[in-house]
């Protein structure tokens, strides 16, 4: 007994479909190879056995499809068929007048939709097979998907843009929904009108897409890009000019306080100068190691402030001890008497600021 896909009788989906493969249909209900366009596909269709299997005897006039397994075998054959027969069909003819194009486009159309709805109840069908235990109609049913897939592509690559929408929009119409999901009186794809005639199967849009709604974009005037403009120029203005500025003013001067050795008595900050003066009793009671200290200290205080580049040390009572540049660091300073030998004139170069 033929796995059922949903209910017994026959919806309007599956009596759409088999109108619109009503031709193919026979072809493949037909023990005997029976000419046409689909000859050869067909004749491939019913050597696999279990499509053979499977395909439907053609039903009486009074009863029916029966809405099962095996009409779905025989309706996705019967879509192989028409999509190898209608591609070439278009294909062996180079050029086409319009209405011949318009109704190979048609046909295409019905194509992907019929074939989109079967893939639609494919899976649960294979479903189904799986938790039944018919393995071989499960492998079945998943090659015959296979064949439909390209069947599907084939006819969308040929479609345009426009006539892909319109296949997607008539899918529902082709689909055998379960009875839950089936609303009482109405129809599949009701919020878009179509109209199936079953001698041709040529397909009449009777709604229109609206049409997208651009928006409005409101370019800005002259004065706006002027003002915008100024803006900005104030902007680059305080960022280069009056910034900078302003941390130069902040930058805090160094003090008396600044330094650990209470020798030192006052400074004079004038960067990138600085002026120490020590206390003169210190300096004279100390040793050599010990003013070598005092000097370390003082000069360790502007060494790390990249502003000052040399510093001046003297003692309260004016004469200059030391003298400290970055570049070449501290160096002591005598007194030289006014006839003192020449020898003597390099150690009395005083700090210049």
């Amino acid at each position: 007994m033929p796995a059922t896909l949903a209910a017994t009788r026959p919806s309007r989906a599956v009596k759409q479909r088999a109108v619109a493969l009503e031709r193919y249909l026979r072809q493949i209900r037909s023990p005997t190879p029976v000419p046409g366009p689909a000859a050869s596909i067909v004749a491939e269709l019913r050597g696999d056995p279990w499509i053979r299997s499977q395909v439907t005897p053609d039903p009486a006039p009074d009863v029916g499809f029966a809405a099962d397994l095996s009409e779905f075998v025989t309706h996705g054959c019967g879509f192989v068929a028409k999509c190898h027969a209608d591609i070439a069909s278009m294909a062996s003819r180079a050029k086409l007048d319009r209405t011949r194009l318009y109704t190979f486009q048609a046909e295409l159309m019905l194509n992907a939709a019929i074939g989109a709805a079967l893939l639609r109840e494919l899976q649960p069908a294979v479903d189904e097979a799986v938790a039944t235990g018919d393995l071989v109609a499960a492998k079945g049913l998943t090659q015959l998907g296979h064949r439909i897939r390209k069947g599907v592509a084939a006819a969308r690559k040929v479609l345009s843009e426009a006539g892909r929408r319109d296949a997607e929009k008539l899918v529902d119409a082709m689909t055998e929904l379960p009875p839950e999901e089936q609303a009482p009186g109405v129809a599949p794809a009701s919020q878009v009108a179509r109209e199936i005639d079953g001698k041709n199967q040529k397909i009449r849009r009777t709604a229109r897409p609206k049409k997208p709604i651009v928006p409005q974009i409101r370019l800005p005037s002259r004065t706006e890009l002027l003002a915008a403009g100024l803006a900005c120029s104030l902007l680059i203005w305080a960022g280069t000019v009056q910034l900078p500025r302003y941390f130069e003013a902040a930058r805090p001067v160094i003090v008396v306080e600044d330094f650990p050795d209470r020798s030192v008595l006052e400074v004079v900050a004038r960067p990138p100068s600085l002026y120490v003066t020590l206390d003169a009793a210190t300096w004279v009671s100390a040793d050599a190691a010990a003013r070598d200290a005092m000097l370390a200290e003082v000069v360790s205080v502007p060494l790390v402030d990249d502003a000052y580049r040399g510093a001046l040390i003297s003692t309260h009572d004016g004469i200059p001890v030391a003298v400290w540049t970055r570049g070449g660091g501290t160096r002591l300073l005598e007194i030289v008497e006014p006839l003192a030998p020449p020898g003597a004139a390099e150690k009395a170069t005083l700090f210049v600021p």
